[in-house]
């Protein structure tokens, strides 16, 4: 039985090139949203579905 689990932390994309490397499936490539947060998602070998969020990065 799979699972979704939606962590909010510093640097979403920091964990989405780490679980990426790892193996697992993007969902969703990191992206500022329009509330402020930034948001990714990836599925990992299990099948459990992984959001991630945090505060959004500055535009360069």
């Amino acid at each position: 039985m799979s699972g979704m689990i939606y962590l909010y932390m510093d640097d979403c994309d920091l964990f989405y090139n780490k679980a990426i490397a790892a193996g697992a499936t993007s969902l969703r490539v990191p992206t500022n949203e329009a509330y402020g947060d930034r948001s990714c998602g990836v599925k990992d070998i299990g099948g459990n579905q992984w959001w991630i969020a945090g505060p959004a990065k500055k535009s360069e």
